[in-house]
């Protein structure tokens, strides 16, 4: 519980308030390799990487009664019975190979962000009254999807002068460009079903079956040039 890798922002602290089961699981790497002995400023060749992983489920179960009493021998009675599941998974990796001695640097970075959440939740509403028996049921169901990913990658170049040439070039010496990559998509799903049965009034029966679709791209490239 005491890794957190590079670029997140997770918080490992159990929250005691929160309702139902809680699984979070969580794991990841850094990687560092150097190509050199000698490492400085003007003289580098390396390799990082960083990876983490983690998972969340959540599970509720909730029952509740509600009894109103109107008078004394007649009463209001309400069931409600709910389930919810939520599951989250998240990765994320970065890593970057620098070069540089006196003269050039280069470098490139990729990374990517996955995000997968999946939802599913189901409701039951019950009312009766001591008088009429059962009157009315309202049953609601709900899946959620979402996927997400995202990549990027840049990479550059620099050239500088070498000042112990004292011979004077046409060309510049001193130039240096950077190249950026990025592409992403998220899909959004959502599925949502009611059923509304009244025993009182059968003209009030209303049934509902909607599904949305989302879905979201981009993709976005720069260069510069000095």
């Amino acid at each position: 519980a005491s890794y957190k890798g590079i670029g997140t922002n997770m918080e490992y602290q159990p929250d005691f308030r929160s309702q139902g089961l809680n699984q979070p699981s969580s794991g990841g790497f850094i990687f560092m390799k150097s190509f050199s002995d000698n490492n400085d400023y003007l003289n580098k060749n390396e390799l990082t990487a960083n990876y983490f992983l983690s998972n969340d489920i959540s599970k509720t179960l909730r029952n509740t009664q509600t009894r109103t009493a109107l008078t004394d021998d007649s009463a209001l009675l309400k069931l409600n019975n709910s389930a919810n599941n939520y599951n989250s998974t998240n990765q994320h990796f970065n890593a970057k190979y620098d070069f540089s001695n006196k003269t050039m640097e280069f470098y490139i970075a990729p990374s990517f962000n996955f995000n997968n959440n999946q939802s599913h939740s189901t409701q039951l509403d019950n009312s009766s009254s001591s008088w009429q028996g059962p009157q009315s049921s309202n049953n609601t169901k709900s899946d959620g999807s979402m996927d997400g990913k995202n990549i990027t990658i840049e990479t550059g170049f620099t050239h500088r002068r070498d000042y112990r040439m004292q011979r004077k070039s046409r060309f510049p010496q001193d130039y240096s460009f950077a190249y950026t990559f990025n592409t992403g998509y998220v899909d959004n799903d959502l599925h949502n079903q009611s059923d509304l049965v009244s025993v009182i009034d059968p003209s009030q029966n209303k049934m509902y079956d909607r599904r949305y679709n989302n879905h979201l791209s981009d993709l976005n490239q720069s260069l510069t040039f000095s």
